[in-house]
């Protein structure tokens, strides 16, 4: 794909007024890599003022091959109780899906994604919980336990929160087996 693909993608996801053009456009985008595209998600995500817009280029962040270098740029759009909940839980989805690809700043996101489970939004606190499971990271579990407890609401399109802290925490319990099984 070149830059012309790039940058029609990048156009029709900005000037996008339907959720299909914006998935359409943000699908298109994940298949680009490059440093370019990465930093005019960033930049869509910043300063766009739709939240459809916003919230798709978070998303696109979450599979970009270069979108782990986005990742101030997300978490302080989850941390934003002032951006759209929508946004924010595309953050969220999007930290969840780069787990593998954050190094040394697993430990910035984990905290981010345990404040987060508290967040008004039950949207923010299931995309939260899922991306804790994608994370794999034990410190979690007992946050996880806590909102399973407590958070019973459902999200439409998906499932209750609970099932959703439940699952990651069985996905982290997965992955310290797996983790285990190789060094053991």
């Amino acid at each position: 794909m070149s830059l012309l693909a790039a940058r029609r993608h990048l156009r029709t996801l900005a000037v996008a007024e339907t959720e299909a053009e914006a998935n359409n456009a943000a699908q298109a985008l994940v298949d680009l890599p490059g440093k370019w595209v990465q930093r005019q998600l960033e930049r869509l995500l910043r300063t766009h003022e739709s939240a459809l817009v916003r919230a798709r280029a978070a998303w696109t962040l979450g599979f970009h091959p270069q979108g782990a270098e986005a990742l101030d740029a997300l978490l302080q759009t989850l941390a934003d109780r002032q951006e759209d909940p929508d946004v924010r839980a595309h953050a969220a989805e999007a930290v969840g899906h780069m787990a593998d690809r954050l190094g040394a700043r697993e430990g910035d996101v984990l905290a981010a994604l345990l404040r987060s489970l508290t967040d008004p939004s039950a949207y923010v606190r299931f995309w939260s919980a899922f991306a804790l499971g994608n994370l794999g990271d034990p410190r979690a579990i007992p946050a996880l336990e806590r909102l399973a407890e407590r958070d019973t609401q459902s999200v439409p399109g998906w499932w209750s929160i609970r099932k959703e802290a439940l699952d990651s925490i069985e996905q982290i319990l997965l992955i310290k087996r797996n983790r285990d099984d190789k060094t053991g």
